[in-house]
């Protein structure tokens, strides 16, 4: 496996070892996709003073009237569905949080993908409402609950995805994802990549396919604290993980927890 890097930006070469250590070729058009330059770029700086969705985005400080950066994942609706292919979105440092669910349905080419990414050098968290103080980070101990206690302490439980790819030629890389109740990341769309991410925390699984899923990548990214799958490839096509990093599941709330991996 591949050392995991928070923000790493990791380059990668159409041929690649999986988690056997066996090389392979990574399909098309996945190299083309991680070789791609962006044209336009926009920030979205949660901590800038006067950020906010309604500036036009193309600066990572305020600068003046609508020269700024916006200040929640909602400003990416400004981008129009022409400007999306080739678009690049950077998060700056700080917690982006999110109530319910955050649909990502831009959609890119094999030549221009559309890109999340960290801003260089940031570490950029985005956060659900799922708070696992039942669970020690530090001495990985763990209380156990019964899904009657869980849902007494949360209130009303999220069935949703904190975030969702259903766009084509999407790349999201460098962000940390955590603290979702189902999934923290949901591939739907065709031609996706999660790269260089870390996911963490979640009482399900931390990333899940949809039978819609078709030609999806996960690259280099670190799994922890998840009391389902850390992966559920559930009716998906042609997925690959290459170089991921899983440790601290939940095992002993729910020993079935596995990495389903294909």
């Amino acid at each position: 496996m591949l050392p995991f890097t928070a923000n790493a930006q990791t380059s990668v070469d159409s041929c690649v070892a999986d988690w056997t250590g066996i090389e392979f070729d990574l399909p098309e058009p996945f190299p083309t996709m991680l070789s791609a330059t962006g044209a336009d770029t926009f920030y979205i700086a949660v901590n800038e003073a006067q950020a906010s969705d309604a500036n036009n985005g193309l600066f990572p400080t305020y600068v003046g009237g609508t020269d700024g950066p916006w200040q929640t994942l909602m400003g990416m609706a400004n981008i129009d569905s022409a400007d999306a292919p080739g678009s690049v979105v950077m998060l700056r440092d700080g917690i982006y949080g999110i109530d319910t669910s955050a649909d990502l349905d831009l959609h890119g080419t094999a030549q221009e993908p559309f890109v999340l990414t960290a801003y260089p050098n940031e570490f950029p968290i985005v956060e659900g409402t799922f708070d696992s103080l039942w669970y020690d980070s530090i001495t990985h101990d763990i209380t156990p609950l019964d899904s009657l206690t869980i849902l007494d302490y949360y209130g009303e439980w999220n069935n949703l995805p904190m975030v969702a790819l259903h766009g084509m030629y999407q790349v999201v890389q460098g962000i940390t994802f955590r603290k979702a109740h189902l999934n923290a990341l949901l591939f739907e769309g065709r031609f996706n990549i999660l790269k260089d991410c870390r996911m963490e925390g979640t009482m399900e699984d931390l990333v899940k396919t949809s039978v819609e899923t078709r030609d999806g990548l996960i690259l280099n990214c670190d799994f922890t604290q998840f009391g389902g799958e850390a992966i559920d490839v559930f009716g998906a096509e042609n997925f690959h993980v290459v170089g991921c990093h899983f440790h601290d599941e939940f095992t002993e709330y729910n020993p079935r927890s596995s990495i389903n991996v294909m």
